[in-house]
C-alpha cells in the first residue's frame, strides 16, 4: 500500500487540511489539534498548517464577522464583538487573526442602530423592574444595559426616549 502511495501521511494531512479549512468553519489551531489526534507527525502538521495563508485565514474570519454583525440590531456592538471573538477562538483562529478581522471587516454602523438596540433592551428591563421605585428602576436598568456593553451616552439617550414614550 505504501508503494502504491495509498498510505502517505503527508498527502493525507495536506488533503485533510485543505478540505477542513475550505468546507468547515475550522481554523488552523483546530485543524492542527485534529491532525494530532489522527497521529500525524508534528513536523508534517506544522508544514501543512503553514500552507494556510494569512490572507485566507483573515478572509474566512472576516466573512464570519460580516455575517454576525447583523446581530447588532438586538445587542450592543461590544457584546457582538465579544461573541465573535469567542466563537472564532473556539473554531481555531488565533487572537491576531481575530483582532485583525474585526478591525478590517467590522463596519461602523450608525449610532441609531445601537440606540435602537439599547432602547429595545431598555423596554424589556423596564417591564422586568416595574415593581421598583422610579429612581431604583432607572439605576438597575443602567447597570444591566452597561453589562450588556452599551456605552453610557447611548444608555442615557435610550432612557430619555423611554421616559418620553411613557409620558
Amino acid at each position: 500500500m505504501i508503494e502504491q502511495r495509498y498510505l502517505n501521511d503527508a498527502e493525507f494531512a495536506k488533503a485533510y487540511t485543505q478540505t477542513k479549512f475550505n468546507t468547515s468553519p475550522s481554523g488552523p489551531v483546530k485543524i492542527k489539534r485534529e491532525l494530532a489526534q489522527l497521529q500525524i507527525a508534528p513536523d508534517l502538521i506544522e508544514d501543512v498548517i503553514a500552507a494556510i495563508s494569512h490572507e485566507d485565514q483573515l478572509e474566512k474570519a472576516g466573512k464570519f464577522v460580516n455575517r454576525k454583525q447583523m446581530e447588532t440590531n438586538r445587542r450592543s456592538a461590544t457584546e457582538v464583538q465579544q461573541r465573535i471573538q469567542q466563537t472564532l477562538m473556539q473554531r481555531g483562529f488565533s487572537f491576531d487573526i481575530i483582532s485583525e478581522a474585526i478591525l478590517t471587516f467590522w463596519e461602523n454602523e450608525d449610532e441609531d442602530v445601537e440606540l435602537s438596540a439599547c432602547l429595545t433592551q431598555a423596554e424589556k428591563l423596564n417591564r422586568k423592574f416595574s415593581g421598583y421605585a422610579p429612581y431604583e428602576r432607572k439605576q438597575r436598568m443602567k447597570m444591566q444595559l452597561r453589562r450588556k456593553g452599551f456605552p453610557y451616552e447611548v444608555i442615557d439617550r435610550a432612557l430619555e426616549r423611554l421616559a418620553e414614550q411613557e409620558s
